[in-house]
């Protein structure tokens, strides 16, 4: 499963907004060589795969 993760809040920020964390494997899901994005057009532009659409609907509105 999928889940959305908020790093805006984080004690040890990296500088990115969000990422994605896989709940099977339990670790950060990894896109062209990037694991944290700022916005949805620099995870859409990582991101390779079928699944675009789901990824779209686990954002919240302030990722666009």
């Amino acid at each position: 499963m999928k889940q959305f993760v908020d790093l805006r809040a984080s004690e040890k920020y990296i500088g990115a907004r969000f990422a994605w964390w896989d709940t099977i494997t339990d670790t950060f899901e990894k896109y062209n060589g990037e694991m944290a994005w700022n916005n949805w057009d620099e995870f859409h532009e990582a991101y390779v795969g079928f699944e675009i659409q789901r990824y779209k609907e686990l954002c919240p509105e302030w990722v666009f």
